[in-house]
């Protein structure tokens, strides 16, 4: 992965050890991401992803390292990636803004969906960027979840049949 920066920053300023995923902590969130975002072949980004998938997000169900999940992966959409690589950031993205707190997290973290697609609309013209320039199905996927103004995204679908 190259233009990694942001990335890096990204990954950096949270602290991984005390967010939670299914069954303890989510120190390993980084280097799990960075083996996914890394990789172009797509059985070992698949791999990678399923561990994330059966680790922030199970079944829909979110854990407290989900929101900031979502910040590092928009920062890693700004790089270039594998297509493997993006198509699976861009998957783990769609799980992680449509899912809902786990209830071990209820309580603590109540809206843990909703941060989720806070922190994806703080990405929203990378990910217009990309239903333009890259992997449109599923940049519009989750723009269809966190999109707040739909005759915005309704003008840049019709570009995309116009262009």
């Amino acid at each position: 992965m190259t233009d990694r920066l942001l990335y890096n920053v990204e990954v950096e300023r949270h602290d991984w050890p005390a967010l939670t995923v299914c069954g303890g902590t989510a120190v390993e969130i980084p280097q799990t991401v960075e083996a996914m975002l890394s990789s172009s072949d797509a059985d070992e980004v698949e791999r990678h992803y399923w561990q994330l998938e059966n680790r922030a997000v199970v079944q829909g169900q979110l854990y407290s390292s989900a929101p900031p999940l979502v910040s590092v992966l928009i920062a890693a959409l700004l790089g270039e990636l594998s297509r493997p690589a993006r198509i699976g950031a861009l998957e783990l993205l769609y799980q992680l803004v449509t899912g809902t707190s786990h209830p071990e997290e209820a309580e603590a973290h109540p809206d843990l969906g909703d941060e989720c697609q806070k922190k994806a609309r703080e990405g929203l013209w990378v990910l217009y960027r990309e239903l333009l320039h890259g992997e449109s199905d599923a940049a519009k996927d989750i723009l269809d979840v966190i999109e707040t103004d739909p005759g915005r995204l309704r003008f840049y679908l019709a570009q995309l049949v116009h262009g």
